[in-house]
């Protein structure tokens, strides 16, 4: 008898069956009360070989089961063929596929004895272990992908605005200090947890302002603020926070701010083996950065979304005066080529770039001096009709930032639409390294009748990135373009 049919020979016989499977329950049994009275407290040591144990038990009665519903089928063909039941010619065509991997003397066999339906249940325990194993190599997508693919970033809230004043009251979040005093819209029969956050003053941290949610607490919006000491876009301080706190970024969009630019996030995070989907939404004021985290459990996410995006949209505060800038901007002039000029934050260093052409104008920025230099940025300007593209002229720059020490592939410029007539703009960023150390590159090329103005930066980018270097130079370099293009904007 060949290997396969003697494995199905093992299985129980007809008057043994019932005595295993027996045995089996009550084996299982054994070994849930052992695991409910370890419980979590168990060491790994004992709970693997347990589980596995218990894993091995549950799928042997799989097997007995489906053994039984086989035999079940073979009974009723047995009934009907008569005396042809005992021939391997008159088996139904379809048990066939199952009875492939078998020798033809060992069918003879096996149905002679009265145990064909052995051999059709180990064929079909093979195809159940069969697709475990594809499932193990070939993996499942994880469960946010379903949801992903069923929520996108939704922007707008389904809910009109009549149904809003009717569900959802306007709570105000009192603060001793102005800048964490705020007001959003609730929903009615949610609950502000007064207890929790409500800090008297900053600490240099990220701190809790407010917590509400559902009464189960089961969808929860949570404001957070942070004092910043540099100028950085909420954005690229989010882009460093996410990671660092495990969360899986499924849809984003960025927010243009005079303040920085802003990020709207959906992303998940598993919490206790439970998946969730968080909303995150930042904002700026002045010195502060503000985080609206709302979140549910996967399931339940889709019937708080409303919930989340009306505190996105009604998050307002109510104390701090209004302000754009963490630090005060010096102005740099641009008055060969454009008779304007641009900001940067004040803790920058600028110095005149005398090396270029007399019709020609460039700077020179540098975040921090001499060892503690930790950013630098190039503006070189030039009439229009010096270069035939912008791919030359930011190439030139380009070259200008390698004798500074850095190396770097040039990037590919990619135009970038603005509202600005007769103004057109194309930005690149490559990967290089500084001292060896990696770095990033960025080029914005600004082109308008009277000339050309690039913009390049070069920042550290560690990652992660603790200090938050890269996203200090990067709101730099924003600035630095923003009210340039302010400035070449036509009045009115």
């Amino acid at each position: 008898m060949g290997f396969p049919a003697s494995v199905a020979a093992r299985l129980p016989p007809r008057g043994r069956t019932a005595r295993v499977f027996l045995g089996l329950l009550a084996t299982l049994a054994i070994l849930l009360s052992i695991a409910a009275i370890g419980g979590k407290s168990m060491s790994p040591v004992f709970a693997v070989p347990l589980v596995t144990a218990m894993a091995i038990i549950g799928f042997m009665i799989f097997a007995l089961v489906g053994l039984l519903q086989w035999r079940q089928v073979a009974n009723n063909w047995n009934r009907r063929a008569g005396a042809d039941g005992r021939n391997p010619d008159s088996i139904p065509g379809l048990w066939r596929l199952f009875l492939a991997p078998y020798r033809r003397s060992d069918i003879a066999h096996m149905v002679a004895t009265g145990r064909l339906a052995e051999l059709m249940a180990l064929s079909t325990l093979a195809i159940v272990l069969l697709g475990f194993l594809l499932i193990a190599i070939i993996g499942i997508p994880p469960a946010h992908a379903k949801v992903n693919g069923m929520t996108d970033l939704r922007t707008t809230v389904k809910a009109s605005r009549a149904e809003v004043e009717l569900h959802y009251l306007r709570q105000d979040f009192p603060s001793p200090y102005p800048a964490f005093a705020f007001e959003v819209m609730i929903p009615k029969d949610w609950l502000w947890f007064e207890k929790d956050g409500r800090p008297a003053a900053p600490n240099g941290g990220l701190q809790l302002l407010g917590r509400y949610g559902d009464k189960s607490q089961t969808s929860i919006t949570e404001i957070y603020a942070q004092r910043l000491e540099r100028e950085l876009a909420p954005e690229d301080w989010l882009d460093g926070w996410l990671p660092a706190n495990h969360y899986t970024v499924l849809a984003r969009r960025s927010i243009p701010s005079e303040a920085g630019r802003n990020a709207d996030v959906l992303a998940s995070r598993t919490v206790e083996g439970r998946p969730y989907l968080y909303r995150i939404r930042t904002f700026k004021n002045g010195p502060f950065l503000y985080v609206l985290h709302s979140f549910a459990e996967e399931a339940r996410y889709a019937d708080a979304e409303d919930s989340f995006l009306v505190a996105d949209a009604t998050f307002k505060l109510t104390a701090a005066k209004q302000q754009s800038y963490v630090e005060n901007l010096q102005s740099v002039a641009l008055n060969k080529v454009f008779q304007l000029g641009f900001k940067v934050p004040a803790s920058w260093t600028a110095r005149a770039d005398e090396s270029v052409d007399a019709d020609c104008q460039a700077w020179s920025l540098s975040n921090g001096s001499g060892s503690e230099r930790v950013g630098m940025m190039t503006v070189y300007t030039a009439p229009r009709g010096r270069f035939k593209d912008a791919v030359q002229v930011a190439h030139l720059a380009a070259e200008g930032m390698r004798k500074l020490g850095t190396s770097f592939p040039d990037g590919t410029l990619q135009a970038v639409t603005t509202d600005l007539p007769d103004i057109h703009l194309a930005t690149a960023d490559s990967t290089g390294t500084i001292n060896g150390r990696q770095a990033l590159v960025r080029q914005t090329v600004i082109v308008t009748s009277k000339g050309w103005a690039v913009f390049t930066l070069l920042t550290p980018a560690p990652k992660p990135d603790p200090y938050l270097l890269a996203a200090i130079n990067k709101r730099g370099l924003d600035i630095a373009i923003t009210t340039l293009l302010s400035a070449l904007a036509p009045a009115g």
